[in-house]
């Protein structure tokens, strides 16, 4: 959850950012004005998706990028890795997969 938080931080300071630069760069035309509005909105819409996207994995309660089903890191079944148990969670998710 931590590593939520910073990422939405991260995110809201590179969003008001991109709009800073947009903004000065609409009042500012001439020569090189046009790189700043790509480079701002650019920055602007990546960042509202990477909020959007956070948002949504925080929903659900951090799933959202799990390796897959049942594996664990470097591509080990969590059944192989050693002293590690399955949560009850995560059983039932499988079970429920396979049906």
């Amino acid at each position: 959850m931590m590593i939520m938080h910073m990422t939405y931080g991260i995110d809201m300071i590179a969003a008001t950012a991109g709009t800073a630069l947009l903004v000065w760069s609409m009042k500012n035309p001439g020569k090189g004005s046009w790189l700043g509005k790509l480079v701002g909105a650019l920055v602007l819409i990546f960042s509202v998706i990477c909020i959007v996207c956070m948002a949504s994995c925080a929903a659900r309660g951090g799933e959202c990028h799990s390796m897959g089903q049942g594996e664990g890191m470097m591509g080990q079944t969590q059944s192989a890795m050693p002293g590690e148990e399955m949560h009850d969670h995560m059983a039932k998710k499988m079970e429920h997969k396979k049906s």
